[in-house]
Parts: C-alpha cells; sequence; structure tokens
C-alpha cells in the first residue's frame, strides 16, 4: 500500500510491527470434507499446508524488495533491531481489540496459537 500509493511522500519512517498480513483462506463445505475418506483429506491438507508456505516465502521475499525499493525512496524501516517493543505493540493492540470487539477474543485466540 506503502509504494503502490507513494506514501512516502508524505511519510518518511515504516514502523515494522507485522500487523498486516494477505491471508490465502481455503473454505470447504463441511458435508462433503466429511465425505472424504481420510487419506483423501490428508493429500488435500498436505497440498494446502506445501502451497502456504511457498505462499508465505513469496510474501516475505515481496515485502525484502519493496522495502529496499523503499528505502531506495527515503524512507527508514524501524524494526525490533532499532529498538521496537513488539511485544508492547501487541499487548496494546490485543487490549484495545478486547474492548472493542469482545466477542472477537475466541478467534484472536486461534490466530494467535498459529504463531
Amino acid at each position: 500500500m506503502i509504494a503502490a500509493n507513494n506514501l512516502n511522500e508524505v511519510q518518511s519512517h515504516v514502523s515494522m510491527t507485522g500487523h498486516m498480513r494477505a491471508v490465502l483462506a481455503v473454505f470447504v463445505n463441511e458435508e462433503v470434507w466429511q465425505g472424504l475418506g481420510e487419506d483423501q483429506r490428508a493429500a488435500i491438507t498436505k497440498v494446502l499446508d506445501d502451497e502456504a508456505t511457498k505462499s508465505l516465502q513469496m510474501a516475505q521475499e515481496g515485502e525484502a524488495k519493496l522495502v529496499e525499493e523503499l528505502k531506495g525512496r527515503g524512507m527508514t524501516f524501524i524494526t525490533e533491531a532499532d529498538g521496537l517493543d513488539l511485544t508492547a505493540f501487541r499487548e496494546s493492540v490485543n487490549k484495545q481489540i478486547a474492548q472493542d470487539f469482545p466477542s472477537f477474543t475466541p478467534l484472536i485466540e486461534q490466530i494467535q496459537a498459529v504463531e
């Protein structure tokens, strides 16, 4: 978003909090899924896991290229190595989400369990 919208023209720094991620979700009808044999479900799950790994690698490579491009445009990136406190950031955001959207708590817990 920063590169595509030339936000570097009005923003000089980026904190690398990792709070924005693209997710490729796969939805399968539960009845159809349960109608498959265990070997079929295992094969589909393996393909999806393998593709998720490839997708993550592509995203990380793409992000690295964009960071270099934006550095070339004069932007500064702040990371944990520079003192960015990701734990404090996450705690603050999670506290606000819990306050504003209490019904999201089970979903947030599921997401955090993936990390």
